[in-house]
């Protein structure tokens, strides 16, 4: 009982000591940086000189989709009600077979794209982050015996969808170690 009564005061202590000890959410005091889940996020068109023609559809979502899971960062609905816009190009689209099976066929390929992008607020128009990023994810080759251009697109377009989250938590995550 005793020790009870001691690992309970331990406990309270510890949870008043860590209380005020400063910790908060990165750029919680800055108006350029990430703050707040009341925040509301514009994607611009995004270029694209590549040959996906699904490409910044796809990225443009993924930016959506990452910004509101991650940071609570509900989509603007027009540029000018926006708290940060993010525009941009991609750079390059790229797939190359990345494995083979033992009859030296391709078993799965790597989709990697590159896009260089611009976050700003849109209240004081400042550069928040500005760069070069990139991301791939491997998808599998359809059975070469039973070739199926259908399922393989489908593949590669699935592939499309996680290099774009990947890219849009590597900027959320170059967005906060640049703050």
């Amino acid at each position: 009982m005793k020790l009870c009564r001691i690992s309970f005061l331990i406990l309270i202590m510890a949870t008043l000591l860590f209380s005020g000890c400063g910790y908060r959410f990165i750029g919680a005091n800055s108006g350029d940086a990430i703050r707040t889940n009341r925040q509301t996020v514009w994607v611009d068109f995004i270029g694209n000189t590549t040959s996906s023609s699904i490409a910044q559809t796809i990225l443009k979502r993924g930016m959506l989709d990452e910004f509101h899971a991650f940071r609570g960062m509900a989509p603007a609905t027009t540029r000018s009600d926006s708290d940060m816009v993010i525009s941009g190009n991609i750079k390059s689209y790229s797939t190359r077979a990345v494995s083979y099976n033992a009859a030296d066929q391709i078993r799965e390929f790597r989709l990697t794209i590159d896009v260089e992008l611009e976050v700003r607020n849109k209240t004081s128009q400042k550069v928040v982050w500005i760069g070069l990023l990139s991301a791939s994810h491997d998808f599998p080759a359809s059975d070469p015996r039973n070739p199926d251009l259908a399922l393989q697109k489908n593949a590669e377009e699935a592939a499309l969808v996680a290099a774009s989250r990947k890219l849009a938590q590597s900027l959320i995550i170059s967005m906060e170690d640049s703050y």
